[in-house]
């Protein structure tokens, strides 16, 4: 068995002491001058968490002030208690900020911060049954005196809590922080002269002593990938696994490179010890172990074993982080006469590990299913680069259908239709949506893609009105690569040019697109809608649901996901489930389109809970645009068209 010791040669020669003194020697002279800037930068690094302390403290206090405000509404005529929840909200999640956020730490460091928030914060969240009643209920007269007693002293407390750090804190004890820095800056010049000296010495031993180390990890002490190169060291009838710690960049992160290469050391050891002394243990990469079984006849089993036995929690100096291994292995094929190189047993392993990280498993054993998806999508970007850069011949073909949706209180009139992405590889190989869109997005082909389906959707949306008398709203949902302060522009180039005024456009965004880029999205989205266009949140309950979406981002209509709608018929907690989102939809002045309406029971529900629009197999199957356009003709003359465009994803 392969042992992860880390002794002190490991630690004083490994690869980044070496590099450090390395550029540390070679540089000094250079390194001195910069050390005289190095002061001022620290200052100025100091001052920006001080200023963003002292931001975050005055927004704290701001919002507990929207919070009373809304308290003392509660017992007027103007009341509006989803207001007083959605205020409720947002000030805990400053409680939260303040007490876990890098840029709040110049709080927490001073007097006890961190235990008076908390305390306040406890004494907040025991508002929360009162709060949501009140939201969902309506006013009451006992639960509002209970709230107003209850929050008195918290309110009090925030306000002396941001008294004592804006005007009484500790900001002396800062300004020494700022000193220390600046002398131990000074330190550091004078002990360059020594250290040039000594670096000199020290490369002489490094020299001999990586030269000996070639084929070992430093950081564990493990082999590397030399080892595997060797002959005969992967056998065809090993079980091949690759494993990396789950959300491993997130927690590198967190806690530094110093901290994470002890992780790595504890990981190497917890792996070691899972391991017989026929097996062999890599470290490939930063993070990545490579495990080689040898002749295992249970590949499953095996890998379930090295994952339950070498889960741990990490603890360091201030948290404890449950730790868990994900992997992917290749079990090898005993039918082949030779071994296959390392390297595409490992290619095959790391693609397992791909979909085992991408799915949230703990395991994927790769089979020939899974290669063949992977050879797949590779397929795909090379004929999706072709057909939208036209260098060369495309073997794939995209186009739109349309899935018509009918007002619930008119069965079956069309009210719009939704347009679908469908892709076909060849002849006959269809490829699901999600998947071209995916491509796209991560291989930087998002925006061409997104001007290819506008312009696609203006051509065919330019026929609709020359043949009917469209008179409704177009809603286009923007792959994530679209949502830029270029997205105006394309519009009126494209489908606004087709003969669209901006009110009768309506723009789709998932969840999901919304919280990954909230800060950037909102201008985007305030811009189109002085533009005049409306707005759409999609596929609903699948992402981050936010009540705060639809108030921050003005959205005009929400799209209610199938999710909701399955089996509804013979669940009533899901119907009425579908019911409350309804209402608070209605609220908020906000339509609904409830999607995956399939028989007519499900249409019965939907409509007593008076949702706006439903689409589904009940109503219309998606149709190619020759059908849709003779279908939209037949019904002329229509008391309102229109048309909700996305790619199915």
């Amino acid at each position: 068995m392969i042992k992860a010791d880390s002794t002190l040669l490991y630690r004083l020669f490994s690869h980044r002491v070496t590099f450090a003194v390395f550029v540390l020697t070679c540089f000094l002279l250079l390194v001195i001058g910069l050390s005289f800037y190095e002061g001022r930068n620290r200052a100025g690094i100091s001052l920006t968490g001080l200023r963003l302390s002292s931001w975050s403290l005055a927004q704290f206090r701001a919002e507990a002030e929207s919070f009373e405000h809304e308290v003392i509404l509660a017992d007027t005529r103007i009341k509006q208690p989803i207001k007083l929840k959605i205020s409720y909200d947002i000030l805990w999640s400053r409680f939260d900020y303040l007490l876990t956020s890098d840029e709040t730490f110049a709080v927490r460091r001073f007097n006890d911060n961190v235990a008076e928030i908390e305390h306040l914060f406890a004494k907040f969240k025991a508002l929360d049954p009162v709060v949501s009643d009140l939201a969902r209920y309506g006013i009451k007269e006992n639960s509002l005196r209970q709230l107003e007693s209850n929050w008195k002293p918290i309110h009090e407390g925030i306000n002396q809590l941001v008294i004592d750090n804006l005007i009484g804190g500790d900001s002396g004890n800062l300004t020494q922080q700022f000193d220390q820095d600046l002398n131990q800056v000074s330190q550091i010049r004078t002990a360059l002269l020594l250290m040039l000296s000594g670096g000199l010495i020290y490369f002489l031993f490094a020299f001999i002593y990586l030269k000996k180390q070639s084929k070992t990890d430093p950081l564990t002490g493990l082999p590397n990938r030399y080892f595997l190169a060797q002959k005969k060291a992967v056998k065809e009838d090993d079980l091949y696994i690759v494993c990396e710690i789950k959300s491993f960049q997130t927690i590198q992160t967190d806690h530094g490179d110093a901290e994470t290469d002890a992780l790595i050391r504890e990981s190497a050891k917890k792996l070691a010890d899972c391991i017989s002394e026929e097996d062999s243990l890599i470290h490939l990469s930063y993070g990545e172990f490579v495990i080689i079984r040898r002749a295992s006849s249970t590949p499953a089993e095996t890998v379930r074993t090295f994952i339950d036995r070498s889960s741990f929690d990490w603890k360091t100096v201030d948290s404890t982080v449950p730790i868990q291994f994900a992997m992917g292995a290749d079990p090898g094929n005993r039918e082949l006469t030779e071994d296959r190189s390392w390297r595409i047993r490992h290619t095959n392993a790391l693609r397992a590990l791909s979909h085992s990280l991408n799915k949230g498993l703990d395991l994927t054993i790769v089979d020939e299913k899974l290669i063949s998806e992977y050879q797949l999508k590779r397929q795909l970007l090379r004929e999706l680069v072709h057909f939208f850069r036209g260098n060369a011949p495309s073997n794939i073909n995209l186009s739109i259908v349309y899935q018509p949706i009918v007002r619930v209180n008119r069965s079956k009139t069309i009210a719009g239709a939704e347009v679908l992405l469908r892709g076909r590889l060849g002849d006959d190989t269809p490829v699901p949506p999600n998947v071209i869109v995916d491509i796209c997005e991560k291989h930087q082909l998002g925006q061409v893609f997104g001007k290819w389906l506008l312009n696609k959707i203006a051509s065919e949306a330019s026929q609709i009105l020359s043949a009917t008398r469209f008179d409704g709203f177009l809603s286009i949902n923007l792959n994530p690569s679209l949502i830029s302060p270029e997205l105006p522009a394309l519009l009126k180039s494209t489908v606004l040019a087709a003969g669209f005024e901006p009110e009768n456009l309506c723009l789709e965004i998932t969840e999901d697109n919304a919280s990954i880029e909230f800060e950037s999205t909102v201008p985007i989205l305030q811009e189109l809608k002085t533009l005049g266009i409306n707005i759409a949140l999609d596929d609903f309950g699948t992402g981050y649901s936010s009540l705060e979406y639809l108030q921050k981002l003005q959205i005009d209509k929400l799209k209610i996901d199938r999710n909701f709608v399955n089996h509804i018929e013979s669940d009533a907690a899901r119907e009425h489930f579908l019911k409350g989102i309804i209402d608070i939809t209605h609220l908020l002045n906000v339509e609904t389109v409830v999607e995956g309406v399939e028989n007519e029971v499900q249409w019965a529900i939907v409509a007593r809970h008076k949702a706006d629009f439903v689409q589904g197999y009940y109503a219309y199957k998606p149709m190619a645009f020759a059908p849709f356009l003779s279908l939209l003709v037949s019904k002329l003359p229509p008391p309102l068209v229109s048309a909700s465009i996305r790619p199915a994803y």
